[in-house]
């Protein structure tokens, strides 16, 4: 009786919380302006992902499928599972690369859903209680076919998006993405689990749903975070950089460059790809390459590359500065990125880095 009280209680929670961030989502609205299009698209389709698991789950609230009808209560998992993996990979998606959710995409993807679900429960309400199991298999098989698909694409869009930003941005603009690797890895992990535990005892079953309140809590709250950040990712996401012919620069506008680094110009707290371009007259597709192919790095490890090997001279000759006047002066938009960088430079952090040259 416990046991059964925990489950129901754990189900309960999970629907009314998924429920509640769904309404949230959907209904509370981002800025009215072009840059949050893509966000408020991928906040609603998200919501709707919510809203599917909600629904999906409360059916256990209403009637005891597992112990009633146990192959109505895996195909019941099967169809929300399904429309839920879309939904959250379609948002997920959309976010790193915004021409995903195209009506054409999005149309496919309809049509697959219906075409499963009703093949689904053709089969579930038509062939013997006994056969049933074997064949939810397959169905099972399908949807984690249609599941590795989407992850095969999200991936690759965040890899892409997370080179972009490194080309673009000498801050710590790629880490504002890392929630969606995290969330999605969350939610993958979260969803084979669901699979798994539906044939296991059901206190298994409730202490997942428990552990899915914190899951979708996290993802909610990340996805808000995320519109504090949202322009200069979206920028790169809506612009990316071509892959032109490589090409050398004209000693010209290579002169600029050096000049440019004998004046400091990468101690710019807010240099871009794009202002560095414009500040040495070229665009920024080339300099980009320019960059990749002379140095062999991206622009972002460029730049800090440079303002490490100040700071490491600052350290040493100014050792009476504080590290975020050392951080101000080199340009790193926070002492806790500064001392990051550094650590992953040097195996040390600034200030033991500082100790070792004072006690020789």
């Amino acid at each position: 009786m416990e046991n059964l009280s925990f489950y129901n209680g754990s189900i309960l929670a999970g629907a009314v919380t998924t429920a509640v961030l769904a309404l949230c989502l959907i209904l509370v609205k981002p800025p009215q302006t072009k840059t949050f299009d893509v966000y408020r698209r991928s906040k609603i389709i998200l919501g709707m992902g919510y809203a599917v698991y909600a629904i999906g789950i409360s059916a256990f609230i209403a009637y005891p499928f597992r112990a009633e009808m146990p192959n109505v209560a895996t195909a019941i998992n099967l169809t929300y599972y399904f429309a839920a993996a879309f939904l959250f990979g379609c948002s997920f998606i959309s976010l790193l690369s915004p021409s995903f959710c195209s009506t054409e995409r999005i149309k496919r993807y309809v049509i697959t859903y219906f075409t499963y679900v009703i093949l689904l429960w053709t089969v579930t309400l038509s062939l013997p209680s006994g056969l049933c199991p074997a064949i939810h298999i397959a169905f099972g098989g399908w949807f984690v076919i249609q599941a590795l698909i989407l992850i095969r694409v999200f991936l690759r869009s965040y890899r892409q998006l997370r080179r972009q930003l490194d080309n673009e941005y000498a801050d710590a603009t790629a880490t504002f993405i890392e929630w969606l690797h995290k969330s999605a890895w969350c939610v993958i992990v979260f969803g084979i689990l669901c699979g798994v535990f539906t044939f296991l005892p059901k206190i298994c079953i409730a202490s997942l749903m428990a552990t899915g309140i914190f899951v979708f809590i996290y993802i909610y709250i990340s996805m808000q975070n995320y519109a504090l950040h949202l322009s200069p990712v979206q920028y790169v996401a809506e612009n990316p950089l071509e892959e032109p012919p490589v090409k050398e620069l004209d000693s010209v506008l290579v002169d600029k460059i050096e000049q440019w680094i004998t004046d400091r110009g990468y101690c710019n707290e807010h240099i871009t790809l794009e202002s560095f371009a414009g500040h040495i007259g070229t665009n920024r597709t080339y300099i980009s390459s320019y960059i990749n192919t002379r140095y062999r790095c991206s622009f972002s490890a460029w730049i800090n590359g440079m303002r490490l090997e100040l700071a490491r001279s600052i350290l040493v000759a100014e050792p009476s500065l504080t590290l975020a006047d050392i951080s101000r002066q080199c340009g790193f938009s926070s002492t806790s990125y500064f001392s990051k960088l550094f650590k992953n430079d040097t195996g040390q952090t600034p200030t033991e880095y500082k100790r070792s040259f004072l006690d020789k």
